[in-house]
């Protein structure tokens, strides 16, 4: 399963929100990938899905100097509603 079907498979099972209420989109990039979640309406908890959201991050840190790492990392972004 793609990460991005597996973010919105747990917004819905979690917290009962549809893809008209928020969407979930993969960012094509480099070594490393980056997913945006997008709260369409004023009503939905932002806290709640942004801490499903920090579930899937994933970055790879230098043991010494604690530098991100290029390569194989997933970050993922939750935006707030906006009209």
């Amino acid at each position: 399963m793609r990460l991005t079907q597996q973010i919105r498979q747990d917004i819905k099972s979690e917290l009962g929100y549809n893809s008209r209420q928020v969407s979930v989109r993969e960012n094509p990039g480099g070594l490393s990938t980056s997913i945006t979640v997008r709260l369409k309406e004023p009503n939905l908890d932002f806290d709640q899905i942004e801490q499903i959201a920090e579930r899937h991050v994933k970055v790879d840190r230098c043991e010494r100097t604690q530098e991100i790492l290029g390569g194989g990392n997933t970050f993922v972004f939750v935006e707030q509603y906006r009209k």
